[in-house]
């Protein structure tokens, strides 16, 4: 079955949701969009991913724990800068 694109952006947004609330990355003060690299370990994101997955919170986003492993793997990537994009930017 395929997915549709408002759940792949439900998922990625997740996804995005999970990381930051590890720690692994960080939303800019400044920019609601702004993502990037935060100060913890990459590790946390699995295991806070994965106690969500087992408490059933992420229930109707992801229907395995595969997949929202693989997807984290897949968007951390796209992130992982040191600053604000959008303050770097607009610095220059």
């Amino acid at each position: 079955m395929s997915k549709t694109k408002e759940q792949q952006k439900l998922q990625h947004e997740t996804a995005i949701k999970i990381a930051i609330d590890a720690g692994v990355l960080t939303r800019c003060k400044t920019h609601a969009d702004g993502v990037f690299t935060g100060a913890v370990a990459l590790t946390e994101v699995y295991t806070l991913g994965n106690e969500q997955y087992s408490k059933g919170q992420l229930e109707g986003v992801f229907s395995l724990r595969r997949e929202m492993l693989e997807l984290l793997e897949e968007v951390i990537p796209e992130y992982r800068v040191e600053k604000c994009p959008h303050c770097v930017k607009n610095s220059n």
